[in-house]
């Protein structure tokens, strides 16, 4: 099945400009984003809605990567994930304009959220969002299904961005 991503420009501008800010000590900031999972024939649409910031306490020192959150902040995500049945997906930054795509450390990440987000809000689609200066990439796991489909991406309002998603083996 094919999934859309479809991010309002002012919702992405306010995400940009959170994970910008620094931290004590992470290099990276962390969030995650709620929505709403639709369908237009065989296509997954999700509409996201509200973007929450992983607050500075709920991040831990850990040199091996460029930002570690803790139990809380997924507990928080999935507790949100399961009482309200909202898509959610964990975003973050990576520099630069154009194009982008996880790193491993994100892959494996994801690996790990994506399907436990589905044990809570079982017809949701839940996964991963990484943000460039102008677009990003998005990684979701879709209802009933057990691997993760490269999603396309539509940030709307001006400038109007598409990426029309593509292969990285997923």
């Amino acid at each position: 099945m094919k999934c859309i991503v479809r991010l309002r420009r002012n919702l992405f501008d306010e995400m940009r400009s959170d994970l910008r800010r620094r931290h004590a000590h992470a290099f990276e900031r962390v969030g995650f984003l709620y929505g709403r999972l639709g369908r237009a024939g065989s296509i997954a649409i999700v509409v996201p809605f509200e973007y929450t910031p992983v607050p500075d306490e709920q991040y831990v020192e850990d040199r091996t990567v460029s930002a570690m959150i803790d139990a809380d902040a997924l507990f928080d995500a999935h507790q949100r994930a399961r009482s309200t049945g909202q898509c959610c997906l964990h975003v973050h930054a990576h520099g630069g304009s154009g194009g982008t795509w996880f790193s491993r450390t994100d892959v494996s990440t994801l690996d790990r959220i994506g399907p436990s987000l589905q044990r809570m809000a079982k017809s949701a689609a839940h996964g991963g969002l990484v943000l460039t200066k102008t677009t990003g990439a998005c990684l979701m796991w879709l209802p009933e299904e057990t691997k993760p489909v490269r999603s396309a991406l539509s940030i709307v309002g001006f400038p109007l961005t598409l990426d029309r998603g593509g292969s990285h083996g997923c």
